[in-house]
């Protein structure tokens, strides 16, 4: 199943989204069951965490890695 998930990701992200994952996972433990994650064209990573009752949080954070410097388009969006 995690090839079918993970097909249409270009090489590296999928590194980034286990990764975000597991410190998200480890951060909060008994909170977060699953997550959201959407790649937008700008390179970020958007995700929504999805609770033990099945919502979804109302917030939704931005992950960029530092290497790639600060993102123009995601940083307007905060504004």
């Amino acid at each position: 199943m995690r090839e079918s998930l993970t097909q249409n990701i270009k090489p590296g992200n999928s590194d980034k989204l286990t990764w975000l994952a597991n410190q998200i996972f480890t951060t909060f433990p008994q909170e977060v069951t699953s997550l959201k994650f959407c790649i937008l064209d700008c390179g970020c990573i958007s995700y929504q965490s999805c609770f033990r009752d099945g919502n979804l949080d109302s917030q939704t954070g931005i992950y960029r890695g530092a290497e790639d410097g600060p993102c123009e388009i995601c940083m307007l969006q905060e504004e």
